[in-house]
């Protein structure tokens, strides 16, 4: 593009948050160059701090970040509510991306599959829409967009199973 031609501006902020600094720095690899400053934590409390001091574009976070599993996300809603989030999950099974779509997560990419996953989640998100991992058998439409205010705890899953997956 020419100079002087009107370019769309980077988005202002990633924030990333999960416990393994490795990881940190792939994410940031891969998603970096989209925004103009990349905020890393690796707590609960800094997530939060960052989501309320520097309100970013995105935020990606490690849904093993916080003990209480998809709790991390119910209060960054309560912060923030148009935050745009893409959880990282290592689990695969339908309704623990049910549950985290319902509990506010705007994507929901599985860890294994963050190098394919990841780029097109934050696109996605970032453009208004909502992204799950295609390894997950999960179909979007069946989630509501909006995240039900009056609920106030994550929908059962199904099995004892999925039950532990999604706590975990």
């Amino acid at each position: 593009m020419a100079p002087g031609q009107n370019e769309s501006p980077a988005p202002s902020c990633l924030l990333l948050a999960d416990r393994h600094q490795g990881l940190l720095e792939g994410i940031q690899g891969l998603l970096g160059s989209m925004f103009a400053a990349v905020v890393t934590v690796t707590d609960e409390p800094s997530l939060a701090e960052g989501v309320r001091r520097l309100q970013p574009t995105l935020a990606v976070l490690d849904l093993g970040l916080s003990p209480d599993g998809l709790g991390v996300l119910r209060r960054l809603r309560q912060l923030r509510a148009e935050q745009k989030i893409v959880l990282l999950s290592l689990h695969d099974a339908r309704a623990a991306a049910e549950a985290a779509l319902r509990s506010g997560a705007d994507g929901y990419v599985l860890k294994r599959a963050i190098a394919e996953d990841l780029l097109p989640a934050a696109e996605a998100v970032l453009a208004g829409g909502r992204y799950c991992s295609p390894a997950v058998p999960f179909d979007l439409a069946g989630v509501p967009k909006e995240v039900d205010s009056r609920a106030s705890k994550t929908p059962e899953p199904a099995t004892a199973s999925d039950r532990e997956e999604v706590e975990s």
